[in-house]
């Protein structure tokens, strides 16, 4: 703006219906890990609406096999200690991993 011009407001779409809804559709999410990382993703996630399974190397009450998590998921949150990291990933089979986003938190 020019000096000594008004700003003005943005202007808004009058009709609700002409504004883009930003939600995203449910997404299935397969987290590899149950520590304090996989577990507050995967409740966050699933909090929003996320199709979410968490897979750990001996399945239980709570978590599945990394490879049935691997498979589900469009999107894999790798949220395994570092150490065993590539053990996971290969549990997890690069069959269930192959064209899908691999996402690594860091966490400091």
């Amino acid at each position: 703006p020019r000096p000594g011009r008004p700003l003005r407001p943005c202007e808004l779409p009058e009709s609700p219906a002409r504004v883009p809804d930003r939600r995203l559709s449910a997404v299935r999410i397969g987290v590899l890990g149950t520590g304090v990382v996989g577990r507050t993703i995967a409740g966050k996630l699933r909090e929003l609406g996320h199709d979410v399974l968490v897979g750990s190397r001996s399945a239980g009450a709570d978590a599945v096999p990394f490879a049935h998590a691997a498979a589900h998921g469009e999107l894999v949150f790798n949220c395994t200690n570092g150490n065993a990291s590539l053990e996971a990933l290969d549990a997890a089979g690069a069959e269930n991993l192959a064209g899908k986003v691999l996402v690594v938190p860091e966490v400091r």
